[in-house]
């Protein structure tokens, strides 16, 4: 049982589970009666055959001082699986005033995150020699093995796949959005660091802006205005549309080999995202 782990090291604790904000592909436990309060992040091992848990720990290490992360209390590893013992995070997720439809709370929240996103996380450059991050880049994954791929797609995305849309490195989230924030009075904090690494700054862009067009269609354009203008007011960062499409085929191409050993109603969940981003105009 994977909570052994936790209740012999913590001794009177209460384990309680928490629903979102931390990850969605792995189970996270709230350790009460720990002060300060903290939380488990449980990877499974083998479950994805990636190193997510490895890629979260380091990136989490490595912006320890920056104040916009969770800080590190201890990593246990066993055979099965991997913790991440961390500080929780006292606030509201981000998402939460979408959901809501609290549109000027979520204005200041696209404005924060571009705030932080140009401040705390792409102005930190490419560090050669880090190698506990990796270089990202989706440019060269496969789908054409995918034998769920459908074969009509093949020519539209081997097109975008093809695009280089510049070549500055630097610090990147991965997972970039309004779902990977906690917000306490005038701060975020940010979570969620299983894919971080070294790449191009347009791959955070370009999924803020195509997770508020897929999710939150009715606020997309004014979401979309405000993060860009505030985030150029920080960096003079040119984004096309093209760009942003080619940025976010990669990664759904990343995803669907990543979930390849998955259920299938993920992977058509993802091929119904991938149609649907080939679809839709994101600046326009």
């Amino acid at each position: 049982m994977e909570h052994n782990v936790l209740l012999k090291k913590y001794k009177n604790v209460k384990l309680v589970e928490l629903k979102g904000g931390y990850g969605y592909t792995n189970s996270a436990l709230i350790l009460e009666g720990t002060n300060p309060l903290l939380m488990a992040k449980i990877f499974k091992k083998n479950q994805y055959s990636d190193n997510t848990a490895e890629t979260e720990k380091n990136a989490l290490l490595f912006m320890h001082n920056s104040n916009i992360t969770p800080k590190i209390n201890d990593y246990i590893e066993n055979d099965s699986f991997q913790y991440i013992i961390m500080d929780y995070i006292h606030g509201i997720n981000g998402q939460t005033y979408l959901d809501n439809s609290d549109i000027n709370k979520a204005k200041e929240v696209y404005g924060r995150l571009a705030t932080s996103l140009a401040r705390n996380i792409h102005s930190i450059k490419y560090e050669s020699n880090n190698q506990y991050l990796s270089v990202i880049n989706y440019k060269d994954m496969n789908f054409e093995s995918l034998d769920f791929f459908p074969n009509e797609l093949s020519y539209f995305v081997k097109h975008f796949m093809n695009i280089d849309y510049g070549q500055e490195i630097t610090l990147i989230h991965g997972d970039y959005g309004p779902h990977n924030i906690i917000t306490f009075n005038d701060s975020i904090v940010i979570l969620d660091w299983e894919w971080a690494g070294w790449g191009n700054p347009i791959q955070d862009m370009a999924l803020v802006i195509w997770f508020v067009h897929l999710h939150y269609p009715q606020f997309c354009k004014e979401l979309s205005k405000v993060f860009l203008d505030t985030y150029r007011s920080y960096i003079d960062l040119q984004i096309s549309e093209e760009a942003i499409k080619a940025a976010m085929i990669q990664k759904i191409v990343y995803i669907l080999n990543f979930a390849k050993n998955q259920n299938i109603d993920l992977k058509k969940e993802w091929i119904r995202r991938l149609k649907w981003t080939l679809e839709t105009n994101f600046l326009n």
